[in-house]
C-alpha cells in the first residue's frame, strides 16, 4: 500500500526516539510533576488546579500537540493526597485521551519534610484514523476505510520527597501496555514502551529578591536513546521565573513564568530543535497557567516553590 504520511520519513529516520517514548515531553516538566509521578498529589498542601499546552516541532503536519488539565489536594489531615487529571495527544493520525486518578500517602518525616507513596490509576483511549491520512492511490483496497479505537485501563506507582529546599522523585506513570500500541507486533515498533522518571530539583536564596533553582528530569526507557532534560531558573522580585531547559541531543528550550499573585501563575517555553529534525521544524512552544487557592501560613500568604 503507497501511503504518504507528512510524518514518515521522520518516523523511518528518527524512530527510536520518537516510538521509544509514547509518553508526551513537556519542557516545563517541574511545573508539572503529577503527570510523571503520582505521589506528588498534594504536595502542595492546598488545592491547585493547572492547564498546560504543547505543540512539539511547529510547522510539521501531524506533529505532537498534547493538552493536559489537572487538579491535585491534600486531605486526611494532609496525610493523603488526590489528583485528577485528563490529557489529550495528537501525533498525525493518532488521537489518545488519557484519564488519571492519583493517590499519595504521604509521611511527615521532620517539621519540613515529607515523603509520599503513589499510585496511579488510568484509562487510555485511543483512535487511530488511517483514512483521513494523504496518500498518493486513492483506490488502494488496502487503505482503511474506519478508525481503528481501543479503551484499556493503566496502573503506575512513585515515590516522592520533599522539604522546603530540596525534592527527588522516582515513578513509573504506566506499567501496562499503551493502547496506543495495541494490536502491535510483541517484539516490533510498537511493542509495549514502560518509561522510568527520577526527578530532583532545589532552591537556594542568592539574596534578598534572588533565588536560583535547578531541576532534573531523567527519563529511562530501553527502547530509547539517553534522555535527561536539565533546567536552570531564577526567581526574581517574587514575581518573575526565568531560565534555560537542556534536553539532552534535543533541544534547547527558553521559559519565562509569571507569578501574578500566591494564586496565579502563568507561563510559556519556547523550544529550539538541535537534532537533525532542524531541517524540518524551528521548534515548538508551550503554555501553562496555575491556579493554587487561597491559603495563608501564620497570618501571611505563602508561595510554595515545589
Amino acid at each position: 500500500m503507497k501511503k504518504v504520511f507528512t510524518l514518515f520519513m521522520v518516523f523511518v529516520m528518527f524512530g527510536p526516539a520518537v516510538y521509544g517514548q509514547h509518553d508526551a515531553q513537556f519542557s516545563m516538566f517541574y511545573f508539572n510533576k503529577l503527570n510523571y509521578n503520582p505521589a506528588y498529589a498534594g504536595a502542595k498542601e492546598v488545592l491547585t488546579a493547572s492547564t498546560i499546552y504543547r505543540h512539539q516541532w511547529a510547522g510539521l503536519d501531524g506533529a505532537p500537540r498534547t493538552l493536559m488539565a489537572s487538579a491535585h489536594a491534600p486531605f486526611m489531615k494532609k496525610r493523603g493526597g488526590l489528583g485528577l487529571s485528563i490529557m489529550a495527544d495528537k501525533i498525525g493520525d493518532v488521537n489518545t485521551t488519557m484519564f488519571d486518578v492519583s493517590y499519595a500517602y504521604r509521611l511527615q518525616m521532620s517539621a519540613t519534610s515529607t515523603i509520599s507513596f503513589g499510585l496511579k490509576g488510568r484509562i487510555e483511549n485511543s483512535k487511530t484514523d488511517l483514512y483521513q491520512a494523504k496518500v498518493l492511490d486513492q483506490s488502494d483496497e488496502l487503505l482503511p476505510t474506519n478508525a481503528v479505537s481501543t479503551l484499556q485501563p493503566n496502573f503506575g506507582f512513585g515515590m516522592y520527597y520533599t522539604n522546603t529546599k530540596f525534592y527527588a522523585g522516582v515513578s513509573i506513570p504506566s506499567l501496562l501496555k499503551s493502547a496506543l500500541y495495541v494490536g502491535g507486533e510483541p517484539n516490533g515498533p510498537y511493542r509495549a514502551q514502560r518509561s522510568a522518571y527520577f526527578m530532583a530539583g532545589s532552591i537556594h536564596q542568592l539574596s534578598s529578591n534572588i533565588f536560583f533553582k535547578p531541576a532534573v528530569l531523567y527519563t529511562y526507557n530501553p527502547a530509547a536513546p539517553f534522555e535527561m532534560d536539565i533546567n536552570m531558573s531564577f526567581f526574581l522580585m517574587n514575581a518573575l521565573w526565568i531560565g534555560a531547559t537542556y534536553r539532552v541531543g534535543g533541544s534547547v528550550n527558553g521559559v519565562l513564568q509569571y507569578q501574578f499573585n500566591p494564586q496565579i501563575k502563568a507561563g510559556l517555553a519556547v523550544d529550539m530543535t538541535l537534532s537533525e529534525l532542524q531541517q524540518y521544524t524551528g521548534g515548538g512552544f508551550e503554555m501553562m497557567i496555575e491556579y493554587t487557592f487561597d491559603y495563608e501560613v501564620d497570618n501571611r500568604r505563602h508561595l510554595r516553590f515545589f
